[in-house]
């Protein structure tokens, strides 16, 4: 029973025999497989699954592909895609294969809304341009998170650096749901993706900007998030600048103190 139970690890590659008589060791595989949580059957496809994105990883460009050309490399056919959405039909998961297929395109359909999540469009739109619903897409968001988290502890064991260093960069950017050029100001207090965009758009595009800003010239800046209390009149409205001015300065402070271990850890790696 033993025996029979040691076969299907050993074939999948997760395990090997050792050079001691009846012992076991863990395969590179296996050990990535343990590290990033997933079970033997998941450990196996996503391991095939990031070996072809392996393939299109360029050392100076990185995962850079057309949309097309990615979508054919992890197995999707447009062609296919276009018949299914004219006809209205489903996808068949009768066999095994069937069933494989229908993973990968429900996969690249996921993927989709993770790129739109990552470009700061907002939930409610996401939810509305692939008609799923908005629980779903809010899901998304928190699996891809832990999930990403895990693939880059996979990508480690495999010693698979340069694909890790992509995952860890989009966890980043679903971290802050915001565009790359934004990740760095999203590290401020109080400063979330549609802040730091409103920021970038008033000339204020990296920490130091900010934190060479006074907290007055931030107040009017900050007031544009807030839409709907725009409308205020007297007291109410000092009672907003007021508490924007507050905000303000702990900003400021924040994008100093950040600024001030950029500038440390720059100085040391020039010594």
């Amino acid at each position: 029973m033993v025996e029979t139970a040691m076969e299907e690890p050993i074939a999948q590659g997760l395990i090997k025999r050792a050079e001691f008589d009846r012992c076991l060791e863990p395969t590179k595989s296996g050990t990535a497989v343990v590290a990033s949580g997933l079970s033997p059957e998941d450990g196996v496809f996503v391991r095939s699954e990031l070996s072809r994105a392996l393939e299109s990883l360029v050392p100076d460009g990185g995962l850079r592909r057309k949309s097309i050309e990615a979508l054919r490399l992890i197995g999707v056919k447009p062609a296919f895609v276009s018949r299914l959405g004219n006809s209205g039909a489903e996808l068949k998961e009768n066999t095994t294969e069937e069933i494989r297929n229908a993973r990968v395109y429900r996969r690249a359909y996921s993927a989709f809304q993770f790129r739109d999540l990552c470009n700061e469009m907002p939930i409610h739109d996401v939810s509305l341009k692939y008609s799923v619903p908005r629980g779903q897409v809010q899901n998304l968001s928190q699996t891809c998170h832990g999930f990403a988290a895990g693939m880059i502890k996979f990508c480690e064991r495999m010693n698979w650096g340069m694909l890790g260093a992509e995952l860890e960069h989009m966890l980043d950017r679903l971290r802050a749901g915001a565009r790359a050029d934004l990740l760095e100001m999203v590290e401020v207090s109080f400063v979330k993706s549609r802040m730091a965009r409103i920021f970038w758009g008033n000339g204020f595009r990296s920490v130091r900007a900010m934190s060479e800003a006074e907290p007055r010239n931030l107040v009017p800046i900050m007031a544009q998030a807030q839409a709907r209390k725009l409308r205020l009149e007297g007291k109410a409205v000092e009672k907003l600048n007021a508490k924007l001015m507050v905000k303000a300065e702990i900003i400021v402070n924040s994008a100093s103190r950040l600024w001030e271990r950029q500038q440390i850890v720059q100085w040391e790696e020039e010594e």
